[in-house]
């Protein structure tokens, strides 16, 4: 019995000349007209489906898909819950800015002429009240604004001024005096020295500023971070080499970028050259000098597409962390949150820095 899957989204198999979306049989489909549109969106010659049910109200010669997110025809615009039913003008209805980020969900922005809307994966559209959508510019990583206002997805940063703000890591970003931690405010953090930390698995996201330090948006005790980031395997290394495949066994050309997109997993091998910090504890697996070190990685693989880090010597953070398939106390090492965040050699001053504070 043979399967096959059809690019670009997974979802879509074929089985036994029958279609199939996941699990769920595509029944009505005409195998041989059938097109993938893309991982939630197919059409054959006379029907659009969505997530492998029929569209029965979509006008098949005009429907497209926008993104991940949103598609439109003649008379709708549609996200995979259905039609907008909010949008007036599905002539103007476009999708703007991206859809994956590399420390948030699946989510986007649209507009059309009069309005602002912004989605999850799986969620309802909303319309962001109040947004000028003449003057909406995405901002990458789940921020947009307007002529007045900066958001993070449907969330208003307060006192945000949109000609002055400016993202830095991972999720935190600033407004001159004002700090931000995705759209909450951190009460006290003075944003223009703000300095956003490398993530740690058992202790969250942290920044700090010059009078003290941040977990998420609240004053924190620092021993809580630098406990967790003394123990910390950091080196320098180049990757060497990418096992990317969709379900585990079936491989994908790290190369090409739609590769990236479909992924479930990623294998990465890095050289280690240089060690920063080299904590005395005992591991399950150790990187060596000049040789390759090898980890897992499986969310946001569509953000790690971009081919810079993949070529350049990098800063890897690696944090032990109690092996969850094995009773026996047993370290592994896990990559911290958002790496390709902080792993440009820019922030290895940064990163000594913290070196030293920890002791």
């Amino acid at each position: 019995m043979a399967i096959s899957y059809l690019a670009p989204g997974w979802p879509w198999i074929v089985n036994d000349q029958r279609l199939f979306f996941g699990m769920q049989e595509v029944r009505r489909a005409d195998l041989d007209s059938f097109q993938v549109l893309n991982e939630w969106w197919g059409r054959d010659a006379y029907r659009v489906y969505c997530a492998g049910s029929e569209m029965r109200n979509a006008d098949l010669a005009t429907f497209r898909v926008l993104n991940s997110l949103y598609a439109k025809d003649a008379r709708n615009a549609y996200t995979i819950k259905g039609p907008i039913r909010e949008v007036e003008d599905v002539s103007t209805f476009e999708a703007v800015g991206p859809t994956e980020h590399a420390f948030n969900t699946t989510n986007g922005f649209a507009k059309d002429g009069g309005r602002v809307y912004h989605t999850t994966l799986g969620g309802k559209p909303c319309v962001i009240k109040g947004a000028d959508a003449a003057s909406f510019t995405p901002c990458g990583n789940g921020y947009a604004s307007d002529k007045s206002t900066v958001y993070f997805e449907r969330k208003k940063l307060p006192g945000a001024d949109p000609d002055k703000w400016q993202h830095i890591r991972g999720p935190y970003s600033r407004s001159e005096k004002n700090a931000y931690v995705l759209g909450e405010r951190i009460r006290g953090a003075y944003g223009n020295c703000l300095e956003p930390l490398p993530g740690m698995e058992t202790s969250g996201d942290w920044c700090r500023d010059d009078k003290g330090y941040y977990r998420w948006d609240q004053p924190a005790d620092p021993e809580l971070y630098l406990q967790d980031f003394r123990q910390c395997f950091i080196f320098l290394g180049r990757v060497s080499n990418i096992l990317l495949t969709w379900n585990r066994n079936e491989s994908l050309d790290p190369a090409r970028s739609e590769s990236w997109s479909i992924a479930e997993h990623a294998w990465i091998f890095v050289d280690c050259k240089e060690w920063i910090q080299q904590p005395e504890l005992d591991v399950a697996e150790v990187p060596q000098l000049g040789q390759p070190f090898k980890f897992g990685v499986g969310l946001h693989l569509k953000s790690l597409a971009p081919p810079a880090w993949r070529v350049e010597d990098r800063i890897w953070i690696f944090q032990p962390i109690q092996d969850p398939v094995r009773v026996e106390s047993r370290l592994r090492l896990w990559n911290t949150r958002t790496w390709w965040e902080y792993s440009s050699l820019d922030q290895l001053e940064n990163i000594k820095k913290t070196i030293a504070l920890a002791g």
